[in-house]
């Protein structure tokens, strides 16, 4: 991951700016209490990649998600053939 974070910082010159956003005063505006968009953006990340290596860690908990959502997908499907 870090490599392709140096690779991206290395190489944005190539990208022409379209790597910016389109309306970048929308970052900086603030949305929650005293957080910008951007800050809060960056703060959802870390707590969901935090939350999601705690899940990880726990496989029957992977596991029964997985068979549900395999259920799921399925019974979804031939819902979907059915009104097709």
């Amino acid at each position: 991951m870090l490599f392709g974070l140096a690779s991206f910082i290395k190489g944005r010159k190539h990208l022409k700016d379209l790597a910016e956003p389109a309306t970048p005063e929308l970052l900086t505006e603030k949305v929650f209490a005293f957080l910008s968009r951007e800050h809060l953006i960056y703060l959802l990340a870390i707590l969901s990649l935090s939350f999601f290596w705690l899940v990880i860690q726990h496989e029957p908990f992977v596991f029964a998600a997985q068979q549900i959502l395999l259920v799921l997908s399925g019974g979804g499907l031939v819902v979907y053939a059915i009104f097709r």
